[in-house]
């Protein structure tokens, strides 16, 4: 696949991509909120106001099926 990129109103010279995810790959949606997460924290890490942290898993349970099953209490 070819790329390019705009930075400062200039478009750069054709690139190969030669890694990612794509779509539909199951990998995508956990790279996306990875990256969603990240870029919140940078975002907000010298903000003044009383902002809540992010908040994520870190129990290495991110695959766990049971999860993904509505609740029958709803």
């Amino acid at each position: 696949m070819q790329a390019w990129v705009i930075e400062g109103g200039e478009q750069s010279e054709d690139f190969d991509v030669l890694n990612g995810t794509k779509q539909g790959c199951m990998l995508a949606p956990l790279l996306f909120s990875i990256f969603c997460a990240m870029m919140l924290i940078v975002a907000f890490k010298d903000c003044d106001l009383s902002i809540l942290g992010v908040q994520f898993r870190t129990d290495g349970s991110v695959f766990d099926v049971r999860r993904l099953h509505l609740c029958p209490c709803l």
